[in-house]
């Protein structure tokens, strides 16, 4: 069963789509956060999440290896909305920057390597322009990965990305 038909775009959470996440998308998310993401607030929330759910205190956590801790990870944590939108932006500005950098660029969106530059008013984008560049994700990035970014966005911001329903049904964004 894909990522889609596992959830519902009318409701969906970051938490939500964390859930309905394949084993190795967590895993490459939680690595991200370790590895690929220089920011330690991502990494000190994370291992207090793993601390809480085992019992450890939040320093033996942190020195454990990273494998180890996105094992306890995905084992034992249930993320909140917060923590899963950590680790799903963690995963795409650290692993899937061509992505980013394809859909922001392709919109007008000014960013700095997928991270959206804080002065830029976000606003939702016209229909035809959304469908030409989720067209060209779908062109240059593996459809999985495509699926998981525009349901991510989704989960984080329906208002802004609400045309992003019917195309992860496989319709155009004003059908």
């Amino acid at each position: 069963m894909s990522l889609l038909e596992r959830i519902d775009t009318e409701s969906l959470t970051p938490s939500a789509l964390w859930r309905a996440m394949s084993d190795e998308e967590r895993r490459e998310a939680g690595l991200a956060v370790y590895r690929d993401v220089d920011d330690r607030a991502y990494r000190r929330e994370l291992n207090r999440a793993i601390a809480a759910s085992i019992r450890f205190r939040e320093a033996t956590v942190a020195r454990l290896p990273p494998e180890k801790r996105v094992e306890y990870l995905l084992r034992s944590v249930q993320p909140d909305d917060d923590l899963a939108s950590t680790l799903l932006l963690a995963l795409h500005v650290g692993r899937r920057t061509e992505l980013l950098g394809v859909f922001l660029d392709g919109l007008g969106i000014p960013h700095d390597g997928g991270m959206i530059d804080p002065s830029h008013e976000l606003s939702p984008p016209a229909d035809e322009t959304l469908v030409a560049v989720v067209d060209e994700l779908r062109a240059r990035v593996p459809a999985k990965q495509v699926a998981l970014y525009l349901a991510a966005l989704l989960a984080m911001d329906a208002g802004t990305w609400s045309g992003l329903r019917r195309l992860l049904a496989g319709g155009t964004a004003s059908a």
